[in-house]
């Protein structure tokens, strides 16, 4: 039994020798943690993966086609060329008289006064840095110049004397931006009926097309006049009509609310025939 026991301590001492040695020799796997506080030891037989720290996050990298900007919303574009008539440059005379002798009124930024032999009355013109205008009768005349209604003092000091382009613009349904200077605002889809000067359309307030009068004061004209709710449409707004073309808001009526729009018409068969229809309506500037 003692010789037994001498081999097995001779034999233990040897397996740890054997073991003292493996481990020496054992190549260990070193992985700093991202935290950098502490080292992991792995030994070499366990399935890992290893994935390196991401570098710090540099914005200058990103380019201009790697960036994300927002989609602008887009506004549904006109499409309708100005067929015009060139007057060629005429003399401005501003003026303040609000009222005229027949008692019709003058509508700053909407109407003007030039002799009906050189444009006739109800005609949209459209004059170089004052937008669209329509000619009607007025007490302020002159042969070769255009009359012009200004509220403001400052106004009429600045357009005095001056001469501007001015172009007769053809109503046509379907125009183009005359300059590229005009601004216009897309109001979307107004529902469109039609009126006449009659007593059918206007009860009280009907009577005759010549010399009509709407609401405001102004005279009224086909192909120019409209009436709309105030409170979409403020009087003396300038819209283009997809299908019907420019149009000024001139007048009103009871039976019209939000977004629609009352087109004239000189007789009551032409505005039946016009009907119900539905248009795209843009604000013009």
């Amino acid at each position: 039994m003692g010789i037994k026991t001498k081999l097995f301590g001779a034999g233990l001492v040897l397996g740890c020798i054997v073991v003292l040695v493996i481990s020496l020799f054992t190549p260990k796997v070193v992985v700093e943690d991202v935290s950098g506080s502490q080292n992991l030891y792995l030994s070499p037989d366990i399935e890992t993966s290893i994935v390196a720290p991401l570098e710090p996050f540099d914005e200058e990298v990103l380019t201009e086609e790697e960036t994300t900007e927002p989609i602008p919303e887009i506004v549904p574009q006109m499409n309708f060329p100005f067929e015009t008539v060139d007057l060629g440059e005429m003399e401005i005379i501003p003026h303040q008289k609000k009222t005229n002798k027949n008692g019709s009124k003058n509508w700053a930024g909407m109407t003007v006064t030039i002799n009906p032999n050189i444009v006739p009355y109800g005609t949209i013109i459209y004059i170089e840095g004052l937008g669209f205008r329509y000619n009607q009768p007025g007490d302020v005349t002159d042969e070769n110049a255009i009359c012009v209604y200004f509220a403001q003092d400052e106004d009429i000091e600045q357009y005095r004397n001056l001469v501007l382009n001015t172009w007769v613009v053809k109503n046509e349904a379907h125009m183009d931006i005359l300059s590229g200077d005009i601004k216009a605002e897309n109001n979307g889809t107004f529902h469109l009926t039609a009126y006449c000067p009659c007593t059918k359309c206007c009860d009280q307030y009907g009577g005759s097309p010549e010399g009509k009068i709407g609401a405001i004061g102004t005279y009224v004209y086909e192909g120019t006049t409209v009436a709309s709710d105030r409170n979409v449409l403020p009087y003396g707004t300038v819209v283009y009509i997809e299908g019907v073309g420019i149009r000024f808001v001139t007048d009103c009526g009871g039976a019209i609310n939000h977004k629609e729009i009352d087109v004239y018409y000189r007789t009551h068969s032409d505005a039946m025939e016009f009907g119900n229809q539905y248009h795209n309506v843009w604000i013009l500037q």
